[in-house]
């Protein structure tokens, strides 16, 4: 009887321990498991983040490469109210030596294009010396915009003065 009291202890103790080593490996399964699962939500979201960064890179070097390209776009375009250009002119005028009385007027672009621009036009009328008067023609010419001169019209007045009717055009960003 002693030695079936002894298998018994033997057993009981031996089927303690794989009760033991099975909740030990059942609690390391569902550790690795929850782990695993983490690591697999921080890896796509690492894959996430890299593509991200690699298309914002892509984007920046887009934006380096034109940047001269939307330099000169944007010299083409007057901006917002035309402020800044009207200013120019008339400090252009003071510059030149002549009188400038102008007549300012925009216009609707075709439906494709109106939400972003307009047409300004400017009438100007300038008195002074013909080199005054000429020397401001040519600064308006020169202005780092699209300028188109509708029409022009030198009139001679009297003694060294001289008129000239000027009408330009040239676009206005809205935004």
């Amino acid at each position: 009887m002693k030695w079936f009291k002894h298998t018994i202890t033997v057993l009981f103790v031996a089927f303690l321990f794989a009760v033991l080593a099975f909740v030990g490996y059942y609690g390391l399964y569902q550790l690795t498991n929850k782990s695993n699962a983490e690591i697999g939500v921080a890896l796509t979201q690492m894959a996430f983040e890299a593509k991200i960064d690699d298309r914002l890179t892509s984007l920046s070097s887009i934006v380096a490469e034109s940047q001269a390209e939307r330099e000169r776009l944007d010299m083409v375009f007057v901006e917002k109210n035309g402020l800044d250009f009207i200013t120019k002119i008339e400090e252009m005028a003071t510059h030149a030596g002549v009188t400038l009385a102008k007549d300012l007027d925009t216009t609707a672009l075709p439906p494709n294009y109106a939400e972003i621009a307009e047409t300004l036009q400017a009438n100007m009328e300038i008195k002074g010396p013909w080199n005054n008067v000429f020397y401001f023609v040519e600064l308006v010419e020169s202005m780092p915009y699209k300028i188109d001169i509708d029409s022009m019209a030198f009139i001679y007045e009297r003694g060294n003065m001289w008129k000239a009717n000027m009408r330009i055009r040239t676009l206005l960003l809205k935004k």
